[in-house]
């Protein structure tokens, strides 16, 4: 009787522990992926707010104010130029900070457990 009950205990706390690995990889990867993702489209949503990307896309060859003359013409496509330019880059660099985020957040328990076996 003495023995089957160890046993239970034994893979009972067996089970625990293999349900709170998974809960925390579970936690620490996918949850905490999602809020960094978050985080990111809302920043890409406040800065599109500013920028206007594909509005500024649709209206690419549109006169400036409204200004019909050969240099209205051409300092819309030029202002429109550097307005894409300027929100693709930041679109960007908000793309590629929401990765990095992710990566350095996803090598935290490497790290440590790596330095917990080397000792």
């Amino acid at each position: 009787m003495i023995q089957t009950a160890s046993r239970f205990a034994a893979a009972y706390v067996l089970q625990r522990l293999i349900f709170r690995i998974g809960e925390f990889l579970r936690r620490w990867y996918v949850a905490s992926g999602v809020g960094i993702a978050h985080a990111a489209i809302r920043r890409l949503e406040s800065l599109d707010r500013t920028f206007a990307l594909k509005i500024t896309l649709l209206h690419f060859f549109t006169p400036l104010y409204g200004d019909e003359s050969f240099i209205g013409r051409i300092f819309g496509v030029l202002f429109r130029s550097v307005r894409i330019v300027i929100a693709l880059a930041l679109y960007l660099m908000i793309a590629v900070l929401a990765l990095l985020a992710y990566l350095i957040w996803a090598l935290i328990p490497v790290y440590f457990l790596a330095k917990a076996v080397m000792g």
